[in-house]
């Protein structure tokens, strides 16, 4: 059983996110957002949402995770497809503690 505490802090979790990803499809005309909602900030991005976080069965309004980004970017390098893209992080603790870590993901896309 769940307690009512935590149950609360999920549920705010969850509005929390759709507001954000509704607010960047409004104001700044993204068209994908993609969340890691229950990651550490030291986890390597490509080690990010594995295996996927339950609460992503209840976020609406999100297009993935982490694992879909890179899904996408690696299908669409083997097809050699051309495309443009922004990676755009909000988070209170950061994109990740390791700089190393941010560059090798940019350079491997």
């Amino acid at each position: 059983m769940t307690r009512p505490c935590a149950r609360e802090a999920e549920d705010n979790c969850i509005c929390l996110l759709h507001l954000m990803a509704q607010r960047l499809r409004e104001r700044l005309h993204i068209e994908k957002v993609f969340i890691s909602p229950q990651s550490n900030s030291k986890i390597a991005l490509t080690e990010r949402d594995m295996p996927r976080p339950t609460i992503m069965n209840k976020v609406t309004g999100v297009d993935g995770t982490m694992q879909d980004v890179l899904w996408i970017l690696l299908n669409m390098f083997v097809v050699n497809q051309r495309f443009v893209w922004s990676f755009l992080n909000i988070d209170y603790a950061g994109l990740s503690t390791d700089e190393e870590d941010i560059k090798e993901f940019l350079w491997s896309v």
